[in-house]
């Protein structure tokens, strides 16, 4: 007896970039709670994000701590709150690995992603631990099954930490073609790849993005 096929439709929505500078938490200061608010940068784009099955973006930045003392450009670390409206705004999951993963050390890269997880929010791109790097992120969406990998040219120079190469994703086509197989094996039926890439204000992807966009 024919079974007629099944067919299932999900949203996802994709954003780029995120970045915090100086005059985005200046503004964002609530000096008489000694907090920060976010959310209104968020307010026009939020019903987009919320109507989609899955949000992703980039986040640009490492959530080292106040400790750390708050900064931008070169070497970004912004205030916690940052990931808390993004959740809020409606965003499910964040790409890690970017040329500012390591902008406050190994240490702030840990942070970071501990910060996003107590958001209620998924990272991916940069890991903790081999297994943590190796263990794809899997979302399901309408009975489709999301695999979501991110890679980066590099970290601006500042050398990944010794015997730790897990700790952020680097491009490496054999990597990556290990990876999207390991995905294809637990599950997946689309597979979501976050590539940092590319020249800073070209708009023109250039002959090795249009290459390793088609591998």
């Amino acid at each position: 007896k024919n079974v007629p096929p099944s067919f299932s439709q999900a949203t996802l929505v994709a954003a780029g970039d995120i970045m915090v500078h100086k005059t985005q938490y200046l503004q964002a200061y609530n000096s008489e709670e000694d907090s920060y608010d976010f959310s209104p940068s968020f307010q026009l784009i939020a019903p987009y994000l919320q109507s989609a099955d899955l949000a992703v973006a980039n986040l640009e930045t490492t959530l080292a701590g106040r400790d750390k003392g708050y900064r931008a450009y070169p070497r970004f670390n912004s205030p916690d709150e940052i990931a808390f409206a993004l959740q809020e705004a409606g965003f499910d999951l964040l790409a890690t690995a970017n040329n500012h993963s390591l902008d406050s050390g190994e240490g702030g890269l840990y942070r970071t992603l501990e910060v996003i997880e107590e958001a209620g929010l998924e990272a991916f791109g940069t890991a903790r631990s081999q297994q943590e790097r190796d263990d794809p992120l899997l979302l399901e969406a309408n009975e489709i099954t999301l695999a979501f990998l991110s890679y980066t040219y590099g970290t601006n120079g500042i050398p990944l930490p010794e015997g730790k190469d897990y700790i952020v994703n680097l491009i490496d086509e054999d990597l990556m073609a290990r990876d999207i197989a390991r995905t294809r094996q637990e599950g997946a039926d689309l597979v979501v790849v976050y590539m940092h890439w590319g020249q800073e204000y070209q708009f023109e992807p250039s002959e090795e993005q249009r290459r390793l966009a088609r591998f």
